[in-house]
């Protein structure tokens, strides 16, 4: 069972690696002390630490290089407030911390920390259902509005006569999107797919034509007025500018 020390002043950050591995099958220690991180690693090392850069007694980066001393081989990651300096990642490289994270901390980028470090499941190994992946995310939901899309799938960059099928946009945030899509086309895609999306008149040059994976699809029986469709879920490969992208979209509300 790998073993997880956690030092962190801030309470905001400890109470969300609490909950982040309540259901991890790893040990973990959570502390604001220094003192206590650094004698419980003496007593019984750990595999992986996790080090806000700011502590009231010695930077993050001391502390690591004390937790070296004890074991060689620990892994870490290290919690930052500021942009990724030339010095300080000099720093870092002589070291060898494995990952950095900026705060306020991102849960995509700490989910994706950790699952590198086999300490959380990937939750692309499994269906995701609807809800639950975008409740994650902050996201705009277009209600009424129809956004109307062009989707193809990953093939088109080979055979460009690949048919395009119409679709129309539910809702997106900056990490994914929920798409209508006719069940023709949908029902034949696989999760992990790469679908390429591009919206019709929407006047963002970076998000013109944009790439993801598929994380779920289901089947709508629709109503009376039309035909049953596929709501299928994409993650992107690259984040949106999300607020420039709904300003063009003439959204009242923001994220």
């Amino acid at each position: 069972m790998p073993r997880v020390l956690i030092l962190d002043p801030e309470k905001e950050n400890t109470d969300y690696f609490q909950s982040l591995f309540r259901k991890s099958k790893a040990k973990v220690l959570i502390t604001r002390d220094v003192y206590k991180a650094l004698d419980a690693f003496w007593k019984w090392p750990f595999d992986l630490v996790i080090v806000n850069f700011f502590t009231p007694i010695k930077d993050g980066i001391t502390i690591i290089e004390e937790f070296r001393k004890t074991n060689e081989n620990v892994r870490s990651i290290l919690l930052l407030k500021r942009e990724k300096s030339e010095h300080l990642m000099s720093m870092v490289k002589a070291i060898g911390i494995d990952h950095i994270l900026t705060m306020p901390l991102n849960d995509e980028d700490v989910k994706s920390a950790l699952q590198s470090e086999s300490l959380i499941d990937d939750p692309f190994t499994q269906p995701v259902p609807y809800e639950k992946w975008w409740l994650r995310n902050p996201r705009v939901k277009m209600g009424k509005m129809k956004i109307p899309v062009k989707v193809t799938n990953s093939s088109l960059d080979t055979y460009p006569d690949v048919p395009t099928f119409e679709g129309t946009l539910l809702d997106i945030s900056e990490f994914g999107m929920a798409l209508k899509l006719p069940s023709a086309f949908a029902r034949f895609l696989n999760r992990n797919e790469v679908l390429h999306v591009e919206f019709e008149y929407l006047k963002v040059p970076v998000a013109k034509r944009v790439t993801g994976i598929i994380v779920n699809s289901s089947m709508i029986s629709g109503n009376q007025k039309e035909k049953p469709f596929h709501r299928v879920g994409i993650k992107l490969i690259e984040r949106l500018p999300i607020k420039r992208v709904t300003k063009h979209l003439c959204l009242q509300s923001e994220i």
